[in-house]
C-alpha cells in the first residue's frame, strides 16, 4: 500500500500577500496543504482553479512533509476523484473562515480536501495549520 504525507506551505516570498494572511488569521506558519501519494500532489489551489494533482517539488525549505501511516491511500484517491475538478471555495473560504458561518458551498479549500482525503469527520472545518495541528497530534498518541 502506499505511503500517504501531508505537505504544508509556509509562505516565503514577498509577494506571497495572500498566503501571509491566511497564515495570520489561521494562527500558524502554513497557508496552503497538498496529500501526497507516489509523488503526486492533491490538493485545491486558487492558482490552479480548484481541486487538481500535479507534481511538486516538496523538498525545499517552505515546506514541511509528515507522514500519516493511518491514512488508507485507496480511500483517499476515491475521494480525489469524487472531487476532482471542482472548483476552488472561494465562498467557503470567507463564510467558514472569516465570518465563522456553517456555510458549505460548490467548491473546496485545500485544507477541506486533504482532510477529506484522509477520511476525517467535518473535512470543511479544518485549515491548513489546524490539519498540521491534528496530524501531529495523532501521530504522537500512536508512539
Amino acid at each position: 500500500m502506499s505511503l500517504v504525507q501531508l505537505a504544508a506551505y509556509r509562505p516565503h516570498r514577498w509577494s506571497d500577500i495572500g498566503g501571509r494572511i491566511i497564515a495570520a488569521w489561521t494562527r500558524g506558519p502554513y497557508s496552503h496543504c497538498e496529500i501526497i501519494i507516489d509523488g503526486l500532489c492533491y490538493s485545491s489551489s486558487i492558482r490552479d482553479g480548484g481541486v487538481r494533482v500535479k507534481r511538486i517539488e516538496t523538498s525545499a525549505p517552505h515546506w514541511t512533509v509528515t507522514p500519516v501511516p493511518w491514512a488508507d491511500a485507496r480511500h483517499a484517491l476515491a475521494v480525489y476523484r469524487s472531487m476532482q475538478g471542482l472548483p476552488y471555495g472561494w465562498d467557503d473560504l470567507f463564510a467558514q473562515h472569516v465570518l465563522r458561518l456553517p456555510i458549505t458551498g460548490r467548491g473546496v479549500l485545500c485544507s477541506e480536501l486533504c482532510a477529506a482525503m484522509l477520511g476525517l469527520p467535518r473535512p470543511e472545518s479544518y485549515h491548513p495549520n489546524g490539519l498540521v495541528e491534528y496530524v501531529h497530534a495523532r501521530a504522537a498518541l500512536t508512539i
